[in-house]
């Protein structure tokens, strides 16, 4: 039972590793533990800082890359409600909507962040680092239901923080605010359930289901989304790092992002939201046109490999030759020009 907010980043049950806090512009870090709880909220709660914020998940001390990570903690969604101009009890109604009609679970921390807000679901007793792929995978689908609401799609990454509740927000001096919603945490399993499944290729509308879900998928299929699951975080970090100058490179990388992104949300109208997002950041985007084109090909592309994969028993080993398939690191890494700097950047 979550007690206080900070449950779900420290507890009896979440004490492998170290929470981490980020303060901007600085980027300063600094790493918590389960005894540090009092200190890091007086740190976080200063009058003099602002724009402080949390990370989702642990690491070993002193790092937050995703080489470092010790425990998955939460998921968490960040909408951006300004961008769609919906307000904070607009939002709200659509949310509690999606919860009663059993389309979205409820999250255990509600947190209004200033000028958006977001959703945090505890992981009970947190999850190990190597099924990370599947809390990017359930993350996205989430993203993808709520994309309406201008839901972010980088908070799949384990390393990304979000606003610290109770902290000052410093475009527009506004506290960011906590609520409980509900006290019990989830474990992945139980937040599966309102996904599509990974071996299944089209969404289709259905009641929670109360029985056991079947798990681990098979192998074939754990590999594809450990693999890919990353992939859309790496394509999403090399446009912050090229800082959004994709001129030359954009429908080549559009592809093969929507193609990535389409794998793991299955539907054509998440594909092309994601795609459209991804192409608000490049300092010279496409036209819409052009985005939707290239998103609805990755995935008429990506869904005929899926069927295919499924009906291989989800081997890519005897694959017909003119299949689209998920490129290789080493591929994208050609296509795309990627140098060292940006393969390596921590």
């Amino acid at each position: 039972m979550i007690k206080d907010w900070t449950d779900c980043y420290l507890s009896s049950r979440k004490k492998t590793g170290f929470v981490c806090t980020l303060q901007l512009p600085e980027k300063f870090q600094r790493f918590w533990g389960l005894n540090d709880i009092q200190k890091m909220l007086s740190y976080a709660q200063d009058q003099n800082k602002s724009n402080v914020y949390l990370s989702l998940n642990a690491f070993k001390y002193g790092s937050r890359q995703e080489t470092s990570l010790m425990q998955i903690r939460n998921l968490g969604v960040d909408l951006d409600i300004y961008k769609v101009g919906a307000s904070i009890e607009e939002a709200i109604d659509e949310i509690q909507v999606m919860i009663m009609d059993d389309t979205l679970p409820e999250p255990n921390l509600f947190v209004q962040s200033g000028r958006g807000l977001q959703l945090i679901y505890g992981i009970e007793g947190g999850a190990a680092p190597k099924i990370s792929w599947l809390s990017r995978y359930i993350t996205s689908q989430y993203i993808a239901k709520l994309a309406f609401l201008g839901a972010d799609t980088r908070t799949t990454d384990p390393t990304r923080v979000l606003r610290f509740p109770n902290t000052i927000n410093q475009k527009n001096q506004i506290k960011a605010t906590v609520e409980i919603w509900n006290p019990v945490e989830y474990t992945l399993q139980e937040l599966y359930r309102y996904v599509t499944p990974i071996e299944e290729i089209r969404k289709t509308r259905r009641k929670k289901k109360q029985g056991v879900v079947i798990f681990p998928p098979p192998k074939g299929v754990v590999d594809l989304y450990s693999l890919n699951t990353k992939k859309k975080d790496d394509l999403e970090l090399l446009v912050q790092l090229r800082q959004s100058k994709m001129t030359g490179y954009r429908n080549t990388f559009l592809y093969s992002y929507s193609f990535t992104i389409a794998l793991i949300v299955k539907t054509q109208a998440a594909t092309i939201v994601f795609a459209r997002q991804i192409n608000e950041k490049f300092t010279e985007p496409l036209l819409k046109k052009e985005v939707d084109v290239t998103a609805k090909s990755a995935y008429d592309d990506a869904t005929k490999f899926l069927k295919a994969f499924a009906e291989n028993n989800y081997r890519m080993r005897g694959l017909a030759s003119d299949l689209v398939k998920p490129e290789k690191s080493s591929t994208i890494i050609e296509k795309l020009n990627i140098t060292e700097e940006e393969s390596s950047p921590n």
